[in-house]
């Protein structure tokens, strides 16, 4: 798809021709193409909110969460092995990992029978914030993600994010949580992202200042913009 929008807009570009996207893109992509509005993406701050939440605890909680799909994709066995070493060195013996969902890999992944994993399976939407908040930090190892919803909806509860270098991460994040970008081909990497979200309160503070624009009534009005600037 890519390929065949950079032929279209090298042939036809034109002052009359706008493009909206979805919200992955990538900066090779934006320098060659003109007239682009990204559509934006937002979360829903009345679920996904830091409420309730005792910073001090949360951040020594010694709890990292995952929140998706488990399937092969989402590269779920990857990040068992990594915490599966992690849990090896007496430093991050006491940590627990708490899976939320269910998918074709979820048997597999509950064979491996590692210790201080829970799987709690499916759980209601609106139910899922309860796991973002109690954890120090939230995990994930995808590196085929469109925007990252998980990643928004836990740091709208004030969790720092543990996530991979990969280009849509990394436009989003990493100006701001560069501290917790790990390498999925390199081990200790993931060790000092985890290292790094304990007892940091401030990276707590900075999850909150990120989001305060990532609402749906702020991506609702930059869309409303996005329709009158076309039509």
């Amino acid at each position: 798809m890519y390929e065949l929008l950079k032929l279209y807009h090298q042939q036809f570009n034109t002052p009359l021709v706008s493009l909206n996207l979805a919200p992955t893109i990538t900066d090779d992509f934006l320098n060659i193409i003109s007239n682009l509005k990204i559509i934006p993406s937002g979360f829903d701050k009345k679920i996904f909110n830091y409420k309730y939440i005792d910073f001090q605890e949360k951040s020594q909680s010694k709890i990292l969460v995952y929140v998706g799909r488990l399937s092969p994709e989402k590269n779920c066995e990857k990040m068992l092995d990594f915490f599966e070493r992690l849990i090896q060195n007496p430093h991050f013996k006491s940590y627990q990992l708490i899976v939320v969902g269910d998918g074709p890999s979820r048997m597999e992944l509950e064979n491996k029978k590692i210790s201080n994993v829970s799987f709690v399976g499916y759980v209601k939407h609106n139910k899922v914030s309860e796991y973002y908040k109690k954890a120090q930090s939230f995990i994930t190892f995808s590196l085929s993600e469109t925007f990252g919803f998980t990643n928004i909806e836990a740091l709208g509860c004030a969790t720092p994010i543990i996530y991979p270098k990969c280009k849509v991460f990394d436009t989003y994040y990493k100006k701001d949580f560069s501290e917790t970008r790990f390498n999925v081909n390199e081990y200790d990497t993931f060790e000092r992202a985890v290292e790094n979200t304990y007892k940091n309160t401030q990276i707590q503070k900075k999850a909150i200042e990120y989001c305060k624009d990532k609402g749906w009534k702020s991506a609702t009005k930059k869309l409303v913009d996005i329709y009158h600037s076309v039509s």
